[in-house]
C-alpha cells in the first residue's frame, strides 16, 4: 500500500507499507551449503520468520 502526498508543485512525500509472508521453509535453495558466513564466524541457515512488515518513506523535490 503507497500513500503519495503533494506539497507544492516540485515537492511530494510518499509512505509505502509492505506485509510479507515467509513460510514456505527455508529462505535459501536445497544445494545450499547450509551455513553464511558473518562476523564471529560461520552461522547456520535458519528459517525467516512467518512474516515480517516494512514501513518506508521518502521526500523528493523535482527540479524544472
Amino acid at each position: 500500500m503507497t500513500g503519495k502526498y503533494l506539497f507544492t508543485q516540485h515537492l511530494y512525500g510518499q509512505v509505502e507499507y509492505r506485509h510479507d509472508e515467509s513460510g514456505k521453509g527455508d529462505a535459501f535453495p536445497k544445494d545450499s551449503p547450509g551455513k553464511v558466513n558473518g562476523a564471529t564466524g560461520p552461522n547456520p541457515i535458519t528459517k525467516f520468520t512467518d512474516g515480517q512488515d516494512i514501513v518506508g518513506f521518502d521526500v523528493t523535490y523535482t527540479f524544472n
